[in-house]
């Protein structure tokens, strides 16, 4: 089948406009219930005072694999409870936020052995690199 180009489809990349430049969005990284106390009011004010799009990034610990069907039941649902707690304390302190704020959950392996700290800063890079984002947390204390 042959294919048509109008001029309107061929003019149409060339003369296209670039897009404006826009300020990163805010990248607020949740680790623990503190850091909705601390890290979050901080990321909103900013977010707010530069009209900055928010992102909320909560990272947990993946649940370890273990052969035993009923420990894996019990730490799933505790991971389930914790990511919950803190979702519920992450939607309440968002509520009021101007815009749409970006909430994703992420549930990383390595964050309970010796190399936390490289797990960490992996994830959070990663994480502003895909929302273009300017990370704030307390990740890196």
């Amino acid at each position: 089948m042959p294919l048509h180009l109008s001029p309107r489809s061929l003019l149409g990349l060339a003369t296209a406009t670039p897009p404006a430049e826009r300020a990163p969005r805010v990248l607020a990284v949740i680790l623990d219930r503190d850091d909705v106390h601390i890290t979050l009011p901080a990321a909103i004010t900013l977010a707010t005072k530069e009209s900055r799009q928010l992102c909320v990034a909560v990272i947990r610990p993946r649940p370890p694999w273990i052969l035993n069907a009923r420990l894996i039941a019990l730490l799933g649902a505790e991971s389930d409870r914790q990511i919950t707690d803190l979702l519920h304390l992450v939607l309440a302190k968002t509520a009021k936020v101007d815009g749409k704020p970006i909430i994703s959950v992420h549930l990383l392996a390595g964050l309970r052995g010796r190399r936390r700290e490289q797990v960490l800063e992996r994830a959070v890079k990663r994480l502003a690199r895909r929302y273009d984002a300017q990370p704030l947390g307390t990740w890196a204390a």
